[in-house]
């Protein structure tokens, strides 16, 4: 089991609309949910539009080098924006039905309400403040979903995650009405 690092982000989605009649409702633990409704939007980085750069024309005023060097730092910083080969090629995507998702990472205590533990590094007793509210972390990929299947449990939905089969893989029930993690798109 891999720790997914520091800090985990661990947003959660409800596709059962049936649950909610508004836009935004709170759960039994104090989960804000808000709804993101259907449609589409464009994913990932297009190919870096570089401007073109504001140098100095050559003329017999303006040194050589000088509009030179000016050209050359342009090129670099069209450069540093071009996007990543994994953000590429830029895709549209569609969200066919609306759903749920909380507003804020799963804090401490909406993970303590579920688990029964807090096994965060930064707690009250280390900060010397409230953390409560803090996100929780030092939680893995297979915790986080051990969470939302407890949580829907909970809240008296069906769990999204399968962890019977023989790999115990937790693998996802795409059709589920429970609590799950987001995809990347989401």
């Amino acid at each position: 089991m891999r720790n997914i690092g520091r800090v985990m982000v661990c947003l959660l989605t409800l596709t059962s609309l049936t649950q909610a009649k508004d836009s935004v409702f709170t759960n039994s633990i104090g989960m804000k949910m808000v709804e993101i409704p259907s449609g589409s939007f464009l994913m990932g980085s297009a190919a870096a539009d570089c401007p073109k750069p504001n140098c100095p024309k050559e003329d017999p005023f303006t040194e050589t080098q000088e509009a030179a060097a000016c050209l050359s730092k342009a090129k670099a910083a069209c450069k540093q924006r071009s996007p990543k080969p994994d953000e590429m090629p830029q895709h549209k995507v569609q969200f066919t039905r609306a759903f749920y998702m909380s507003e804020t990472e799963v804090t401490q205590s909406q993970w303590h309400a579920v688990m029964g533990n807090n096994p965060s590094h930064f707690k009250s007793e280390r900060l010397k403040h409230r953390s409560e509210k803090n996100p929780v972390e030092q939680v893995s990929f297979d915790d986080a979903r051990k969470y939302a299947n407890k949580l829907s449990e909970m809240e008296k939905l069906p769990p999204c995650y399968d962890f019977t089969s023989a790999a115990g893989s937790g693998g996802l029930i795409y059709a589920c009405k429970g609590y799950r993690l987001p995809t990347e798109a989401e």
